[in-house]
């Protein structure tokens, strides 16, 4: 992967709304 950074920055932005909204879901 060429933008490997941007890629995991993107997947840990993606993993911390992800784990902001599942107190909200549950």
């Amino acid at each position: 992967i060429e933008n490997l950074l941007t890629c995991l920055a993107v997947l840990c932005m993606q993993w911390a709304m992800c784990q902001s909204a599942i107190p909200v879901i549950s």
